[in-house]
C-alpha cells in the first residue's frame, strides 16, 4: 500500500486505515498532515501503548494537547501503569512552569506516571545532525513525527495549522531511533 494523504473531512475513513494497518502489524508510513489526522493517530498510539510514551514538544499546544480525545486516551494508561516521559521546550520569554495549563493538566490526569522534564528553547534533540522536532514514540514501535520546523504561528488560540508529518504504527527501527535521542537528552536534564 501507498502512502496516502487523506484530507481531513474524511476521518472515519483514516481510523478504517489505521484499523487495518494496527491488525496487520503493517510497517506502512501513514501521512497525517491536519489536525484531525494527527488527533487519531496520536489517540492510537496513545491507547495501544503498553509499556511507555515518550513525547517531544516545543510548544505542548494545548489546543492540540487538551482535546478530549486525547486526553481520555492518556488517562487511561494512568490505570495500567504505562510510563508518558514528556520533553518540553521551554522558553522563559513566553512560558512559565506553573502557567503552562497543558503540563498542569498532564500532571493532574497522569500523576506519579508522568515525568516531565524542561529543555532550553535554544536546546534541541538530534539524530546525527538532524534535529529533531514534535513527536510521540509508543513502546519503541509507534510513532508521529512532524517533519517541518516548529513555528509560534504552528500553535495559536484561534486554531491549529496543518503541519507536514508522518507516522507509523509498526516501524521499531524508526521508534527506536527517536526514543534513542529522547532518552540520552532525558538523561542529561536535571
Amino acid at each position: 500500500m501507498k502512502t496516502q494523504l487523506i484530507f481531513d473531512e474524511d476521518i472515519p475513513t483514516y481510523k478504517q486505515l489505521l484499523a487495518i494497518l494496527r491488525e496487520k502489524d503493517s510497517q506502512q508510513l501513514i501521512r497525517n498532515d491536519s489536525v484531525g489526522h494527527a488527533t487519531v493517530l496520536v489517540q492510537n498510539l496513545v491507547e495501544h501503548a503498553e509499556k511507555e510514551i515518550l513525547l517531544y514538544s516545543s510548544s505542548f499546544c494545548e489546543e492540540f494537547y487538551l482535546k478530549e480525545e486525547i486526553l481520555e486516551a492518556f488517562k487511561k494508561k494512568k490505570d495500567l501503569s504505562v510510563k508518558v516521559i514528556i520533553h518540553y521546550k521551554f522558553d522563559e520569554a513566553e512560558d512559565s512552569v506553573g502557567q503552562n495549563k497543558t503540563i498542569a493538566r498532564y500532571n493532574e490526569i497522569l500523576g506519579d506516571h508522568v515525568k516531565i522534564k524542561f529543555m532550553n528553547a535554544e536546546d534541541n534533540l538530534k539524530i546525527e545532525d538532524i534535529s529533531l522536532n514534535n513527536f510521540l514514540v509508543a513502546d519503541e514501535k509507534g510513532f508521529r513525527y512532524e517533519k517541518s520546523e516548529p513555528s509560534k504561528e504552528a500553535c495559536v488560540s484561534k486554531g491549529i495549522l496543518p503541519t507536514p508529518a508522518v507516522g507509523s504504527l509498526n516501524d521499531p527501527a524508526l521508534s527506536k531511533e527517536l526514543a534513542e535521542a529522547f532518552n540520552k537528552k532525558f538523561s542529561q536534564l536535571s
